[in-house]
């Protein structure tokens, strides 16, 4: 169920090259909207202060103190896989909104189903009755076709193409460039290598690379673990 209080502030968690693409998604589309507070940059407190295309960084972490998760708005706006997931699921612990973030230019057929915390970067495009999982990302120009589920914090990197019908479980991984041919399932934190065709189910875990894509080992527990 949606929830009808009103997102007033938006903080964008991560400063670097990924939030500049997510706040040109934003600042684009050329409609009112929730306020951007500013950018998180946990990783470097000296960065305070700074700002990044005409936005702020506020600070680390603490800043979340100023603000309710009720009426505030986060977007992960980091690319790093692991990290970005277990960032995610502690901020909905906590009770933070997630909105969709969808770039004036990307494809959204009226027929997919979105959740939360979605990113659909530039030019990609989302088929027909696909289902798209909370946190995922579609990056630049990556496609997903037709009947596709896209699970909870999956991330499609750009140019990646993945056919129709395919299932991509929570925390898969798919590189620059990969393609993924219809009817295929990609289990649960699976990683699947930039520029990779891949013709078979990839089983949970397991790390996949070449053309034809083939085994070439496992993400490790960790990784795993991640959702």
């Amino acid at each position: 169920m949606t929830d009808p209080r009103p997102v007033l502030d938006i903080l964008l968690y991560g400063a670097a090259g990924f939030a500049v693409q997510v706040l040109e998604c934003l600042t684009g589309r050329g409609e009112q909207g929730p306020r951007i507070a500013g950018l998180i940059d946990a990783t470097k407190p000296g960065r305070r202060g700074q700002v990044i295309s005409k936005h702020r960084v506020l600070g680390g972490e603490e800043v979340l103190e100023q603000y309710r998760p009720e009426t505030t708005g986060i977007i992960v706006a980091f690319g790093a896989h692991r990290p970005r997931i277990d960032l995610l699921r502690r901020l909905r612990d906590g009770g933070w909104r997630f909105p969709n973030i969808i770039h004036p230019s990307a494809i959204v057929s009226p027929s997919a189903r979105t959740s939360e915390g979605i990113i659909v970067a530039a030019g990609a495009v989302v088929g027909p009755c696909c289902d798209i999982g909370f946190g995922a990302i579609i990056n630049e120009c990556a496609v997903v076709s037709h009947e596709t589920h896209v699970g909870a914090c999956a991330q499609i990197c750009p140019n990646a193409a993945v056919g129709g019908r395919c299932r991509l479980d929570s925390g898969a991984f798919i590189g620059i460039g990969a393609s993924i041919l219809p009817d295929i399932q990609i289990g649960a934190n699976a990683c699947v290598g930039a520029g990779a065709v891949v013709c078979r189910d990839v089983p949970e875990g397991v790390v996949v690379m070449g053309v034809p894509a083939r085994e070439h080992g496992t993400a490790g527990k960790e990784q795993q673990d991640a959702w």
